[in-house]
């Protein structure tokens, strides 16, 4: 579906505000088993589109970081009416990209319940790092794109904002020395801005309880609390997507097309 042509049909109840790799996965997860549709990064993969205008509301916000005023600083901040045409399907989300407009989401679903799941930072480094950081600055994606520009072209785009606007970082290794503070800085942000009477922040492991007492449903009865690898789950899905894209790219395009897959394979598998 094109994300223009949404509307809200759902009200917003949940803000997962964790950034990935802090049980974003098992959150998504928990959360649809307690009946709330949860707007995950996997979604962006499966409605590629939506790529467009989370690139677009990441140039706006972050317009000075990536050197883009004059095309980007003067415009408004996304607010209900753009989130609305992203996430006017579910009433939940969790994430990047969700994650990175907390405080834009905060202000436009006045209503909704702020989760926000913490980690150890090192524990959180070391599985962000071998997950989402590998992929920021991968150039596997760029050649790749060339190739399936519906999809890995987006990933690819989303990318540079994501790494250089939120992490303000240019590269892998300038990831390195900026990704624990923007994770810390970025948890203290959402306690400061959300108001405590709708702000549960909880420990992974803590089950069922305390998240149903915060969002007044009952507990599922038989079910464990979801908890999934997201380490290895991200890593299975990006090689996925890549494999996917070469070998749309090699259907569509000349022989030329095999020397972009032989160069993205191999910066895919050894840098």
């Amino acid at each position: 579906m094109d994300p223009r042509i949404r509307t809200r049909i759902m009200p917003m109840k949940v803000l997962s505000l964790s950034l990935g790799r802090s049980g974003t996965m098992s959150m998504k997860a928990a959360l649809e088993i307690l009946g709330f549709p949860t707007y995950h990064f996997v979604e962006f993969i499966a409605n590629p589109p939506d790529g467009d205008m989370w690139v677009d509301g990441l140039n706006i916000k972050y317009a000075e970081r990536l050197n883009l005023e004059s095309t980007h600083g003067n415009r408004p901040a996304y607010g209900r009416e753009e989130f609305d045409q992203l996430l006017g399907h579910v009433s939940a989300v969790t994430d990047f990209p969700s994650a990175i407009f907390a405080e834009e989401l905060i202000a436009a679903y006045p209503e909704a319940k702020i989760l926000l799941v913490e980690r150890d930072v090192e524990a959180w480094y070391e599985s962000f790092m071998n997950s989402i950081g590998d992929a920021l600055f991968n150039p596997a994606f760029k050649y790749v794109g060339y190739l399936d520009p519906h999809l890995i072209a987006r990933i690819h785009q989303i990318s540079w904002p994501m790494g250089r606007g939120f992490f303000n970082a240019k590269s892998k290794a300038e990831l390195t020395e900026t990704a624990r503070e923007t994770y810390l800085k970025h948890n203290e942000f959402v306690r400061r801005i959300a108001p405590p009477k709708r702000f549960l922040s909880y420990k992974l492991g803590s089950g069922w309880g305390p998240l149903c007492e915060f969002l007044e449903v009952e507990v599922p009865k038989g079910v464990n609390f979801p908890r999934l690898n997201e380490t290895k789950e991200f890593q299975k899905l990006v090689r996925k997507y890549i494999t996917g894209g070469i070998w749309t790219g090699v259907k569509r395009f000349s022989p030329g097309a095999i020397t972009i897959l032989a160069v993205a394979v191999a910066l895919w598998w050894h840098l």
